[in-house]
């Protein structure tokens, strides 16, 4: 597709001066947000930037898909490169420009930019990213047309319009915000082309969002775009954006690098100028392979990423171990594969009233797939949400003790879609039945279709982990339940005041395990081995001491700190602990009394009874030194 581009610094030759201006806004009236506002409707997703930035850019195209000669794919580039500095001349931000003296008279802080911005680091090279779809309707309309897209992608906070559009993914107004974060000038400069009735129309034009700060005397909004190149007449001329067009538009952008376009490659392309650090060719494959398998799937989105050597890569969402899993399950939900065995669920939920509400498919790992010693999977044990746009909106956590062994994929039905966008926050990761669109949704059912989703999700997906077992293997340790079982121990320890000023140390470490079981059909056990002993900057050489330890069942996803074990906790259900130390011949249920010496380590086995291998299991285990407790055995 663009593998031609293989150059790491972009550079043009010397020529006439060709390029636009930025100009600046006045702050004036209340009520009005500064620019740097843009930025911070996501910037506290906890979404690394590259991630975010495809997340938004690809859903953006896919509401802009051109469908009028039938649906096909929209195929998206991102091609990062690196440009020499006289980029900035070109963008009208080069050293004698009015953006670089705002940048240094009143200080990066003032403006919000990142104290590392091109403008005061002066680097030889300034880092870009070129973002280009194709099969898409452009960006069409006025600037000053609040209704136009231009107008909602670059001078808009917030805008809903699309809100009530079949299919979409949400809103321009706030998908610049990922934009904005990745540049360190926070500037984005667009490129389209898009049909009219009088022909082929080509733009540029682009927008900065900085604080409000005062320059020559005067107080700005923040707000800034950059268009056509002639002097304004008056200031409310600057409040209406004039973008560059025509055949001066297209030799801008072709300095710049975009490809060019014709009537047969309508779209837009945007240039994000000095990237924030963690805007990497990698980042951007991975939010790509994340979070928009689901349409890679359906072979209606072909992206490619283009690496600073000139790279072409490709997204293989199959090829990465925490998300393979769920195009399983997407398979079974959307109906092209069917459940093979008692592993695998395929169900249609019930309607809600007359409306369909979506399909659920839910895929158990085989066991060998669970390497013992791997980390924790990021996704599994988690339900991909997918609706019509075909991103996973979030993997959605259906209880809070996680089955790491299952995953599942829910795509909803195009009956809800409209509600469950409504329900959607600007991040787009979450569907909350209690968002204000959803309290302010003409129809009142938008809130309960939400909750009856959701809840539907997490009756099934407990009920699938219940049912749905590998066979069971005795010799094989339980590796989900073992990770559980980790978070959960707590261990406490310590002896009387013996004339010094603080405690003599005990050393507690666990030799074997504590591990997890399987012992029959459903029941598991927890064992394990435990070691105890003096610290060597204990006062005394050995001490009697009275180990216990107690396991009962916890409730769901709660993990209980050991200061707060009450009576109320012994009220729960226990499961009986055997404590065994073989040479001071001992034996005892949850209590035994030993000898501790100084660097001589006491070894005591437990073994807890037997319980359902769903349950979570909170196990402790105390030392207290001292000469009261249990009598000598």
């Amino acid at each position: 597709m663009h593998g031609r581009h293989t150059r790491s610094v972009y550079a043009w030759k010397e020529g006439p001066l060709v390029g636009g201006k930025w100009h600046f806004q006045v702050a004036r009236g209340i009520g009005i947000a500064p620019g740097v506002a843009v930025r911070e409707v996501l910037a506290n997703t906890g979404i690394r930037s590259g991630e975010l930035l495809a997340r938004e850019v690809i859903q953006n195209s896919v509401d802009a898909a051109d469908e009028s000669g039938g649906q096909r794919a929209v195929r998206i580039c991102f091609k990062f490169i690196e440009y020499q500095r006289s980029v900035l001349d070109l963008l009208d931000m080069g050293k004698d420009s009015e953006f670089a003296a705002r940048v240094v008279s009143a200080g990066f802080g003032d403006l919000g930019l990142h104290p590392l911005n091109a403008i005061l680091r002066r680097s030889d090279k300034i880092r870009g990213l070129l973002i280009e779809d194709f099969g898409t309707r452009g960006l069409r309309g006025e600037p000053v047309d609040q209704s136009s897209d231009v107008h909602k992608l670059l001078f808009s906070v917030g805008n809903t319009d699309k809100d009530s559009a079949v299919g979409t993914g949400g809103s321009y107004g706030f998908g610049k915000s990922a934009l904005a974060i990745c540049s360190m000038l926070n500037t984005i400069i667009c490129y389209t082309a898009y049909a009219s009735e009088n022909g082929l129309v080509k733009r540029l034009i682009g927008g900065a969002y900085l604080k409000k700060h005062k320059y020559d005397k005067q107080d700005w909004s923040g707000w800034a775009w950059f268009g056509e190149a002639k002097r304004r007449k008056t200031q409310e001329d600057v409040q209406h954006p004039v973008p560059i067009e025509g055949d001066e538009a297209e030799r801008l952008a072709s300095k710049l690098g975009f490809d060019s376009r014709d009537e047969l490659s309508t779209g837009t392309s945007i240039l994000l100028l000095d990237l924030a650090d963690d805007v990497t060719p990698e980042s951007v494959m991975d939010g790509i392979e994340k979070w928009w398998w689901p349409r890679i799937e359906d072979g209606t989105l072909d992206v490619e990423v283009i690496d600073f050597q000139g790279r072409e890569r490709i997204p293989e969402p199959r090829s990465r171990e925490e998300v393979k899993h769920f195009v399983e399950a997407y398979r079974l939900a959307i109906g092209l594969a069917e459940p093979t065995g008692d592993h695998q669920r395929a169900s249609r939920f019930n309607k809600y009233r007359n409306l369909e509400l979506g399909r659920l498919g839910l895929v158990r790992l085989p066991v060998e797939q669970l390497d013992d010693d791997q980390e924790e999977p990021q996704l599994l044990g988690r339900v991909a949400l997918v609706r019509k746009p075909r991103m996973v909106v979030q993997y959605f956590e259906p209880r809070k003790r996680l089955d790491f062994g299952v995953v599942g994929v829910f795509v909803a039905d195009d009956d809800i879609d409209r509600f469950l966008k409504l329900s959607e926050p600007p991040s787009h990761d979450r569907w909350d039945p209690q968002t204000q669109r959803v309290r302010s949704a003409q129809d009142s059912d938008a809130g309960k279709v939400v909750e009856t989703v959701l809840k539907r999700i997490k009756d099934q997906y407990r009920e699938f982990c219940r049912t749905a077992r590998p066979p069971f293997d005795p010799t094989r340790r339980l590796v989900e339940f073992e990770r559980l079982l980790g978070s959960m121990l707590k261990v406490a320890g310590g002896v009387p005041e013996t004339g010094a000023q603080s405690p003599d140390p005990i050393h507690i470490r666990f030799s074997r395990g504590p591990r997890a079981v399987i012992v029959g059909d459903g029941s598991a056990k927890i064992e394990g081995e435990v070691e105890i002993e003096l610290g060597n900057r204990a006062k005394i050489d050995a001490v009697s001491a009275v180990l216990s330890a107690e396991a009962f069942i916890a409730e769901e996803g709660a993990i209980e700190k050991p200061e707060r074990a009450t009576s109320e906790h012994m009220q729960r259900e226990v499961v009986q602990v055997t404590l065994v130390c073989e040479d001071q011949d001992v034996l005892g249920e949850n209590q035994i009394r030993i000898r501790l010496s100084k660097c001589h380590p006491t070894k005591v086995i437990f073994e807890s009874g037997t319980f359902d291998s769903e349950w979570s299991v909170q196990l402790r285990v105390r030392v207290e030194a001292g000469d009261d407790g249990l009598p000598e055995e």
